[in-house]
């Protein structure tokens, strides 16, 4: 899906690595964690574990990338957040 979803631009959808850029399909998760955010507060240990937990069993991402993710999507402005970013 080319483009943005979600609001968020096309560049977060790139990472570092050794020489250059790599595109790595982000929208796939950033769809994970936006899905598992409630409509009220809730702590973002409990939203990066319901989109884990959402994953198929085959899912090796592990915590740091979600939480990763998360805080790109706050700061893209997709998430709300209170407290430290």
């Amino acid at each position: 899906m080319p483009g943005t979803a979600f609001g968020i631009p096309d560049d977060l959808s790139h990472g570092p690595l050794d020489d250059g850029w790599a595109r790595m399909d982000y929208m796939r998760y950033d769809a994970l964690l936006l899905e598992s955010c409630a409509p009220t507060w809730t702590p973002a240990p409990r939203v990066v574990g319901t989109a884990m937990d959402r994953c198929d069993e085959h899912n090796r991402m592990s915590d740091l990338f979600f939480s990763s993710r998360l805080q790109v999507l706050i700061d893209a402005g997709a998430v709300e957040a209170d407290g430290p970013s």
